[in-house]
């Protein structure tokens, strides 16, 4: 009886702090795009373990140690709001995605400017229906043996559960939100379940 108390009180204390650590993500990308006339920090690759030509050919990064969301935003917090406390891995490693590549959440960063293109510049401020940072892994993504294998056949990271039945992400205009279900997570983009 006592068991599942504690579990569900540790978890809880987990997704307390991991909504912290998305406040103070939020937080460090608004002081970031503050100093950078309202310009959202670059996008790094997170769940991709490789980038292929064409995605190094459009300005596409991955996501590492020693350059990342993490470098870009570390003027603006520490590296430990970056690692989510339920940061298990993926299906391929149980070592932390935090240690490998130094973010445990995916960040909604501007592409980098492709030569002879217009700049695909993203401000902050037109983010406010959208999310900022998320939990890398959504929890249904997980439930799919096969769509799970498939992502690591593309060079993604296999998706996971975290967070028990719940996924975090920090909104555009700062809270953070709770979703359990495909419907919730539509719902908070502002899509109806038949889109």
């Amino acid at each position: 009886m006592l068991l599942p108390a504690l579990a569900r009180a540790k978890e809880s204390g987990k997704q307390a702090r991991c909504t912290s650590n998305l406040r103070q993500v939020y937080l460090a990308t608004a002081m970031y795009a503050d100093d950078n006339d309202g310009y959202l920090p670059p996008k790094f690759e997170l769940k991709k373990r490789t980038l292929k030509p064409e995605d190094i050919a459009k300005g596409k990064q991955l996501n590492t140690l020693t350059n990342g969301i993490q470098t870009v935003l570390g003027a603006y917090s520490s590296p430990n709001v970056f690692q989510c406390p339920s940061d298990r891995g993926d299906f391929a490693s149980n070592l932390p995605v935090w240690e490998r590549v130094g973010s445990s959440y995916e960040v909604n960063g501007r592409e980098l400017d492709e030569p002879g293109k217009p700049p695909k510049k993203a401000k902050l401020n037109l983010l406010v229906t959208e999310d900022v940072a998320k939990d890398l892994f959504k929890p249904w993504d997980s439930d799919d043996y096969l769509k799970v294998q498939e992502k690591i056949a593309k060079g993604e990271l296999g998706p996971i559960k975290w967070h028990a039945r719940v996924w975090l992400k920090v909104m555009g205009d700062g809270h953070v939100i709770k979703i359990k279900t495909k419907e919730e997570d539509k719902a908070s983009k502002g899509e109806s379940s038949e889109d």
